[in-house]
């Protein structure tokens, strides 16, 4: 798990990055930890423990990579491919997502609240015991995927699609749909 540090900037309760004693908005060399944790995500099979927040990642494809007890929050991800990843205990709370591709992926007691899904693909997964709360999707592709016990209470979904998906037990009360199918989903067993 990674380090529950806070930034030592005063007033600041972000985590600090990995090894730092700043958060990555606070840090002097932004750059070069950008290109650590660009480098990080396309070259490595196993991330443990990462923790960055606020930063802006693009045009990457992660190659089937196993990430593990990280904190990315509050990051800003556009053509960003995590297909074929396998994610555990992973922070993306408050996270903007813009034309990623999660297909494929096997994400297990993992943290999406308030985050943001533009253009989206996250079709072909399993998300077992995940949060997705708050959330806000618009034209995002969440078919034939496990959302079992993951919950999406208060989100807000815009012409996407939950097509074929399994929904045992995800809770999806409160949540605010227009222009979202549900075609071939078990439906019935969701809380809603």
């Amino acid at each position: 798990m990674f380090s529950l540090q806070q930034c030592s900037t005063d007033g600041c309760h972000h985590y600090a990055y990995t090894n730092s004693p700043h958060c990555y908005y606070h840090a002097v060399d932004k750059e070069r930890i950008l290109g650590e944790v660009r480098q990080l995500l396309i070259a490595e099979e196993t991330i443990n423990d990462l923790s960055i927040s606020e930063a802006h990642l693009s045009g990457l494809t992660l190659p089937a990579t196993r990430i593990t007890g990280s904190n990315l929050a509050w990051c800003t991800f556009t053509d960003v491919d995590f297909s074929s990843s396998v994610m555990t205990n992973c922070f993306f709370d408050f996270c903007l997502f813009e034309r990623c591709r999660f297909n494929g992926v096997d994400v297990r007691y993992s943290v999406f609240a308030g985050s943001r899904f533009c253009d989206c693909d996250l079709s072909d997964s399993r998300y077992i015991h995940s949060n997705f709360s708050g959330i806000t999707a618009h034209r995002t592709n969440f078919s034939s995927c496990d959302f079992y016990y993951s919950t999406f209470i208060t989100a807000t979904l815009i012409d996407s699609s939950f097509e074929d998906c399994n929904l045992k037990k995800t809770d999806l009360r409160n949540t605010e749909r227009r222009g979202v199918s549900f075609r071939y989903s078990n439906w019935q067993e969701a809380h809603r």
